[in-house]
């Protein structure tokens, strides 16, 4: 669709079992077709030397529509349509956990990954499906591994036949809301930088044949999940769109201005209209710049140095959080990132991506404690026993919260170790519904 007016269209609120798969239930008319239920959840990768990135054709199924699905849980990058700009939330799941939140101190949820030979990311990622107990891992040679059990044993995924190997350092997954079995995985380094899977993890399939892919962002607003965009970690001039669900891709990073940093951190809200975090190594100017037109022009709407992993969260109530470099704080947009404000100043927050909770309080990651805000990020209270860990440069790891486990993941890697760490996955308990 094009401009005019907005259409109604039914949203639909996605159920999903503690245990298992999601299911469509019950609808009432928003703005934005198909705009289901969903948090995001998003990570990051690490390592910093020269890449290309070429566009071209890898094939993809143009997505799914809006519905029922079974598999193992959901999250996903935020996406409306360009009738409506509706953001998305969390995921709301039928019926609580089954059993209490675990205790709050830390334990060791590395498993069987401790010590395998990695490339520099060794461990780079993780994430909670929604709805689900499964958390994936990202090492960075071997590709995505699943636990079902908090983090005590792990299986390698992609180990159907025909599956493309993943052998980047794995730096983003993103899940579709309506559809959990089906998600991308976004990647530095490695033979390509994009893969899709439709069958939970069974198979993947590359996309493209752009490399050093930093982040991917998917338009869940459009039934047919056609416009993706990506980032291309370290590189200016280098964001590629997608408008038939990775099929053909199309360089619109040329269009941004020449002076502009490298464009690693893109966020889809319609078919026409991008946000793209431009920052990282080397030089050039940082901010986030906005696209109307499809990526045909840029501007800049926020100067600020913004992280150089750490992704953007679009929040239920439409505020977009953007996390800033190493310790920097952190920007929020309350009109689709037209304006912006520093609601966190340098020293309290690293790089991380801020996630949004069941609740709809706002964590992240601090200097010493996980943080979290129930005021749209005016102020912040820590959780948690301190860190196990500080991160190195503010954003060389990722967090993540399974609802379904009441359960934060903590990850970390050191480039110059070459494995995956013994401590290089953490977890602790938090009952967000708690007072």
């Amino acid at each position: 669709m094009g401009g005019g007016a907005a259409v109604r269209w039914p949203r639909v609120v996605m159920l999903c079992a503690a245990a298992g798969g999601c299911s469509g239930a019950g609808t009432h008319a928003t703005d934005g077709p198909g705009a289901a239920d969903a948090g995001e959840v998003h990570a990051m990768g690490q390592g910093g030397s020269d890449a290309g990135a070429a566009a071209g054709s890898g094939g993809a199924d143009a997505g799914a529509g809006a519905g029922t699905a079974g598999g193992g849980g959901a999250g996903g990058a935020a996406g409306s349509r360009d009738g409506g700009t509706t953001p998305v939330g969390p995921i709301a799941c039928a019926g609580a956990p089954a059993a209490p939140a675990p205790a709050s101190q830390w334990i060791n949820a590395t498993g069987n990954l401790a010590g395998m030979a990695a490339g520099c990311t060794g461990l780079s990622y993780v994430a909670a499906q929604p709805c689900s107990k499964r958390v994936i891992a990202g090492v960075e040679g071997h590709g995505l591994w699943a636990s079902d059990d908090s983090g005590k044993t792990w299986q390698a995924l992609g180990a159907g036949g025909g599956s493309a190997v993943i052998t980047n350092a794995v730096g983003h997954i993103v899940f579709d809301p309506a559809h959990p079995e089906i998600f991308w995985e976004a990647g530095i380094r490695g033979t390509a930088g994009l893969y899709q899977t439709r069958d939970d993890g069974l198979t993947f399939k590359q996309l493209g044949t752009m490399t050093f892919t930093q982040q991917v962002s998917v338009d869940f607003g459009d039934p047919a999940r056609a416009t993706l965009l990506t980032g291309t970690h370290g590189m200016k001039q280098l964001v590629f769109r997608s408008p038939d669900g990775g099929g053909t891709w199309t360089n619109v990073g040329l269009n941004l201005p020449a002076t502009a940093h490298n464009g690693e951190t893109p966020l889809v809200i319609d078919a026409h209209t991008y946000l793209l975090g431009a920052c990282g190594q080397g030089d050039g100017v940082c901010g986030v710049y906005r696209s109307t037109d499809s990526g045909a022009t840029w501007t800049l709407s926020n100067d600020v140095p913004v992280s150089h992993f750490g992704a953007p969260l679009w929040a239920s109530d439409g505020a977009i959080y953007w996390p800033l470099l190493s310790d920097g704080g952190l920007s929020k947009s309350t009109d689709l990132g037209k304006t912006w404000t520093k609601v966190v100043g340098p020293g309290t927050l690293v790089g991380l991506t801020p996630l949004e909770l069941p609740d709809r309080t706002i964590v992240t990651v601090g200097i010493d404690h996980v943080m979290r805000s129930s005021d749209g990020g005016k102020s912040w209270q820590p959780i948690l026993d301190p860190l196990p860990f500080r991160l190195a440069g503010g954003d060389t790891g990722s967090l993540t919260y399974s609802a379904a486990t009441r359960t934060f993941f903590l990850s970390h890697f050191d480039c110059g170790a070459s494995k995956v760490l013994a401590d290089a996955v953490m977890s602790a308990g938090f009952d967000s519904s708690a007072p």
